[in-house]
This record gives C-alpha cells, structure tokens and sequence, in this order.
C-alpha cells in the first residue's frame, strides 16, 4: 500500500478549495449511487480516516471538501486524478533504505527521488527537455534537531559507500529544524543544461502527522556537476547523496549516516 506524499496533499487541497464541492449522503461505510435531474451521481463514504484507489492509500479530510464524511463524485475526480499521477510517479522514482552506523546522530530512514523519466538501468533519469528538468529528492529521517548536526545533500560521480566519516568537498548544507522526531524533508529541484542543479524548496514535515509542523523555505541554492563529476560530456551517471553530518567536535564527519541514488544526468 502507498501513502500519498506531502506535495500532493497540499497540491490537492489546493486545487479543491478552489472548486464546489459535490452531493452528500447519510451512508457510513458504503458506496451510493443517486439519481439527481436524471444524472447518476456517485458518492463514496469511507468507513476510517483513509480511503483507497488503486492500492494507493488517501487521506479523507483531504478531498473531503465539505467535511460530511463521504466523497462526492467530483471529490472521487479528484482523488482518482492524484492517484493516476502518483502512479504515473511511481515509474519515474526510486527509494532506498538508508545507511545508519552512528546512533548519536539524526538517522535517514530512507531516501526516494522522482526524476524526469521512467527509470532504466536502476537509474533515475533526468532530462534538461522534460519538465523543465524538474525532480524531486526527499529523505524519511528521525531529526535530533541539534545545532551540532546539518542536512547535506550533494551530487557525485563517487559512491558513498566506505566513505564513513569523510566530508563531502562540495554539498548544500542545511541546519536542523527545531523539530525532533520522525520527519520528513522534500527538495524541489532542476536539472539545468548548464550541467547545474538547482534546488529552490524545501518542505519539512513530521512524517506521521502532515500539517501540525510543517515548514517551506524558498531556498535557491545551485550545485554545479562540474565540482563533483571528472567527465563534462554528457550522458553522466553518478549519485544523489544525502547524509547527516556531525558538527560537534574539531572535525565535521559525515556519510556515517546517509543514503544514495544512482542517477543518469542525459
């Protein structure tokens, strides 16, 4: 089963809060089918706080605009087109456990990114020509929120692998929200034809409850490839890292706990 993702939600709430809700109905738990000015009309009424389509698993207060407790058919649009757009997601990202040999640091529970592109060759792709180059890199995590650990994402044609409490040369570097527990960080990036990436949003959400905590920072941050990668032609494949890095003593370590992707840059 999936859950749907932060940016989708707000996306969605977004998008219904816009539009007129549809009918309503007194049924609990059961799908209701009702004849109004000769248009059948469907209406759904979840029986818990979640509801499925297609084994993806929705949040109900979030497509139930008028709050009775049931999807209208027009709510049910909506949700089915979030689904289909997750799903259609899903083909374009991939997901790893994360690395984790220090337990008095903040911990990646895992990593997923969303590229331009079906994935190939256990890659994830990115284009210049798609989407304006647009991807997505989030990290599952369990935050200290200390001031001596900092978020650093970076791109390399290296693996991270044996790597363990070195420091990355080149990275974004990003300090710890005032948040402890289990959260979730989620980057909006651009693959640019200048062989840079740029990342201009960061939401920071607790994972297990989506909106109590949340934070958006329009960051504008670039890394060039260039730093990291030894070829300049293109196609390049290499790796999206994130690690928590330990600021604490006389030596910053990282990539003690982190996680990685494989990417192809074409």
């Amino acid at each position: 089963m999936l859950k749907v993702p932060l940016y989708f939600t707000l996306s969605v709430s977004i998008f219904l809060a816009a539009c007129q809700g549809g009918s309503k109905s007194s049924s609990d738990s059961e799908e209701v089918n009702e004849d109004v000015d000769d248009e059948l009309v469907l209406v759904i009424c979840p029986s818990g706080e979640t509801f499925e389509i297609g084994g993806i698993e929705l949040l109900t207060e979030i497509y139930d605009l008028d709050n009775d407790g049931c999807l209208s058919d027009f709510e049910h649009q909506v949700a089915t087109r979030a689904v289909n757009q997750i799903l259609e997601q899903e083909e374009k990202g991939l997901v790893v456990d994360g690395v984790n040999s220090a337990s008095d640091i903040s911990e990646v529970h895992s990593m997923k990114v969303i590229g331009s592109s079906e994935v190939s060759d256990d890659k994830i792709q990115l284009h210049t020509n798609i989407d304006s180059g647009e991807f997505s890199i989030s990290f599952e995590t369990y935050s200290t929120s200390s001031s001596d650990e900092s978020l650093r994402l970076y791109f390399d044609d290296e693996s991270a692998v044996s790597k363990g409490g070195t420091i990355p040369l080149f990275s974004m570097t990003f300090p710890l929200p005032p948040l402890v527990g289990d959260l979730s960080y989620a980057f909006g990036c651009s693959y640019l034809s200048s062989m840079d990436v740029n990342c201009n949003t960061l939401v920071v959400t607790e994972s297990d409850d989506i909106g109590s905590s949340l934070m958006t920072l329009d960051i504008d941050l670039t890394f060039s490839l260039q730093l990291t990668f030894s070829e300049q032609s293109l196609p390049q494949t290499g790796y999206i890292i994130g690690t928590f890095c330990d600021e604490s003593g006389d030596n910053v370590t990282c990539l003690d706990n982190y996680a990685e992707i494989p990417v192809s840059f074409n």
